[in-house]
């Protein structure tokens, strides 16, 4: 390699972590843009909906602050290389475009850089598929160092198998390719080596992050509380069943991917036992596979909390699709680990005052271990914290305790956190039988009995 490629590499090389995120696949000076938005349905597509899957990429649209101009619905029955979609469909495209003065088009579909490249050409307007769409509102929503590392590689890594859509911002970034026309294959050769680069900086990154979570994680499992966490396919109610039952704040609005980052706040449940909630990003139909990578430590710590509670929007009429999805992106995390217990998953349908009392019943029916709320309405909360505290105390062991009959903190701590079926005293001690997880038993031990009777 000659000396002016290794200074253009170490050039690229020399970048922070805010313009790793600067990929913009979707410029920023965009908001109030018209976009057309069109849904592609694949031969064998399990998408039983199409218009509930349109409005669902309208969604996706304003969640980065542009208009909808219109929509359509175009049935592949032949993938063409060069443009995806049939000539008399691009040709539908151009006039709806034409007419409706729209300047980026989304299509949702899975675009190589050819294809994009193409359509945008044919079409004179910025052309982005799903994937880029997602990773997009993702990098915007991002707001942890982890977060924020998760889409960045996210990013490099869905750039890295579409160079030949991204010639024009590397020639921005750079200034330096003179190339419009078409690069040469040695420059082709050395953009992949630094991406591929970037990519490798950015997982060491994201590997010391990633560590410097999971000894935190430690620390919390070596603490007083149990783990529920909340998971479920995005705008489901998951961030306003969260508010409901801690009484905070978390940003709630109604865009897909408000919250993305992981929230806990500590939650006292009825029997007085104390838990941490907590809400993270939710699912999508074909979320990128670059993300479910890329955010691989987030999900799994979510999924290794004690009970999860699925939240589910009962009044969606793709309600059985997502709950495959959230599934099949569930067991996509554990296959490596070969784990997965679906018994400590509780259904958790929400929105019933969305419902009629007809789905109601029928859903009660099949699934009689769900649960039935309207986070909004606060009602089914009390139904929903006894089935938290019945899922919690499926582990719990007996053990008798005996403490000094003033160590009133070790009392308050065992009626906090567990289970107490019986209270004698005798002198100054006193005999507690009571139920506990094993991992809350050692911890008590550990905090509360150093000293030994006499």
């Amino acid at each position: 390699m000659d000396q002016q490629k290794k200074k253009t590499i170490n050039n690229e090389l020399n970048f922070t972590l805010s313009e790793a995120q600067e990929l913009d696949f979707i410029p920023k000076d965009l908001p109030g843009s018209l976009c057309w938005v069109a849904y592609v349905h694949y031969p064998h597509s399990n998408v039983i909906d199409r218009n509930a899957r349109v409005e669902e990429d309208s969604n996706l649209v304003k969640a980065i602050n542009l208009n909808v101009a219109g929509t359509s619905i175009y049935p592949l029955k032949k993938i063409r290389s060069s443009t995806l979609i049939g000539e008399g469909q691009l040709t539908d495209l151009k006039t709806n475009i034409s007419n409706t003065g729209a300047n980026v088009l989304f299509l949702d579909a899975f675009l190589t850089g050819l294809q994009q490249r193409n359509l945008e050409k044919a079409l004179g307007i910025k052309v982005y598929d799903r994937p880029g769409f997602i990773i997009e509102i993702f990098a915007r929503r991002a707001q942890s160092a982890e977060g924020r590392l998760q889409v960045a590689l996210a990013a490099l890594t869905y750039e890295k198998t579409r160079l030949v859509r991204m010639w024009s911002h590397l020639e921005r970034q750079r200034g330096s390719l003179g190339f419009i026309g078409g690069p040469g294959e040695s420059q082709l050769e050395m953009d992949k080596r630094i991406l591929s680069l970037k990519i490798q900086r950015l997982e060491e990154k994201l590997a010391d992050v990633t560590r410097t979570n999971r000894i935190q994680k430690k620390a919390r499992e070596r603490s007083d509380m149990l783990n529920v966490a909340l998971i479920g396919y995005t705008n489901a109610g998951k961030s306003t069943l969260f508010n409901t039952l801690t009484d905070e704040s978390v940003f709630v609005k109604d865009l897909l991917f408000a919250t993305l980052d992981t929230t806990r706040r500590k939650l006292k449940l009825p029997s007085g036992r104390h838990i941490i909630l907590s809400d993270t990003v939710g699912f999508i139909s074909d979320l990128p596979p670059q993300l479910i990578t890329a955010f691989q430590s987030t999900l799994e710590e979510t999924l290794d909390a004690d009970v999860i509670l699925h939240v589910q929007d009962i009044s969606s009429p793709q309600r059985d699709a997502h709950e495959q999805e959230v599934f099949r992106i569930i067991q996509t995390i554990l296959k490596k680990r070969g784990e997965y217990s679906p018994n400590k998953i509780i259904p958790v349908y929400n929105k019933t005052d969305t419902a009629t009392d007809g789905m109601i019943a029928a859903l009660k029916e099949a699934h009689p271990e769900a649960v039935f709320i309207s986070a909004v309405n606060k009602t089914g909360l009390d139904d929903l914290a006894q089935v938290i505290e019945d899922h919690l105390g499926t582990n719990d062991q007996q053990y008798c305790v005996s403490l000094r009959i003033d160590d009133g903190k070790a009392l308050a701590w065992l009626h906090e956190h567990g289970r107490i079926t019986l209270k004698e005293f005798e002198d100054d001690k006193m005999k507690i039988i009571v139920y506990l997880s094993t991992p809350l038993y050692q911890y008590f031990e550990r905090n509360f009995l150093k000293t030994k009777l006499p």
